[in-house]
């Protein structure tokens, strides 16, 4: 198995402690090579063009990047296909990079919240004063 490290600044995976993690290919063609670089905030001069370096997929979108990540995760294919215009996107681990939460993830960590507010007695008492039809309601007012 070839050692394979993840090129992009202050990622740490490796295929050592990263065995799982699926590792791509820089591409050889100088322009797409050079721009795939310059996203990572590599320096395209300090590699040789003609070594062979790796990004990890937590630098894409997999589903989104690939032809076949579906047949590979899958078992069905034992090489991992990009799209001609695929590059890397993501760069949560630079620091000055990551994102903020998205609306999807403050939505989720409202709706946690909110499960615990609408299970507390409290609510349930509320939402019963304003149903009085509620048979509950009726047992409580006796």
């Amino acid at each position: 198995m070839v050692y394979k490290w993840c090129v992009v600044p202050k990622c740490t995976n490796t295929s050592i402690n990263s065995p799982q993690t699926l590792f791509v290919s820089v591409p050889t063609d100088c322009k797409r090579r050079k721009k795939w670089l310059l996203l990572a905030r590599r320096d395209p001069k300090g590699i040789s063009s003609t070594s062979n370096v790796f990004m990890c997929e937590d630098h894409f979108d997999m589903e989104k990047d690939t032809i076949n990540y579906m047949q590979y995760k899958m078992g069905f294919s034992k090489k991992i296909l990009l799209t001609e215009d695929a590059v890397p996107t993501k760069f949560h681990c630079q620091e000055d990079r990551k994102r903020p939460l998205s609306d999807a993830g403050l939505l989720e960590e409202h709706m946690s919240r909110g499960k615990e507010w609408i299970w507390s007695p409290h609510v349930c008492k509320v939402k019963m004063l304003l149903k009085p039809k509620l048979k509950a309601y009726k047992k409580m007012r006796v």
